[in-house]
């Protein structure tokens, strides 16, 4: 299964790195956008991010004030 991580801030980004890992050695292909593509206003999706978010079997968003998934391929993302 491929998912994709998406964090907002540094402290989310440890925990996008951590789950990263944690995915990795249960078999999962995470991807973790680097830190460079994050913006402090919204700005146009970064193309591989884009590529990476397509290729996905899910998503998951995290943020101090939202954790939430999305389920792209599937109904749950448990």
């Amino acid at each position: 299964m491929k998912v994709l991580i998406s964090y907002g801030d540094v402290a989310d980004q440890i925990t996008a790195l951590g789950l990263q890992a944690l995915g990795a050695v249960n078999g999962l292909t995470v991807y973790v956008p680097p830190a460079y593509t994050r913006h402090a206003v919204r700005a146009p999706l970064d193309p591989e991010i884009g590529q990476k978010l397509i290729e996905s079997d899910a998503a998951r968003q995290i943020t101090r004030a939202y954790q939430g998934c999305w389920g792209l391929r599937s109904t749950s993302c448990g």
